[in-house]
């Protein structure tokens, strides 16, 4: 869960760009994550990092059913180093 109080600080750019830096050191293929179809704000903010809508899944909370947009980046290699594409 976010707060309020840290959106716009730039702390979640800085985070999910050491989650890739990482991704890619570990020479890993997918970075793959979800989230609620109704949260527009996060879908830019990921769709501004590089990923990519896959697709869906419905699952339920508390009774509640949420469908959950499903993204992706892919790295490939290119000229021995990973690099995103």
């Amino acid at each position: 869960m976010w707060q309020k109080e840290f959106q716009g600080t730039g702390l979640g750019s800085r985070l999910m760009d050491e989650a890739v830096r990482l991704a890619a050191e570990q020479k890993k293929e997918y970075i793959w994550l979800g989230v609620w179809e109704k949260n527009e704000r996060a879908i830019r903010f990921y769709e501004g990092k590089g990923f990519y809508r896959t697709g869906s899944h419905t699952f339920t909370v508390e009774m509640t059913s949420r469908l959950i947009t499903l993204c992706g980046k892919i790295y490939r290699k290119r000229s021995g180093r990973e690099s995103e594409y």
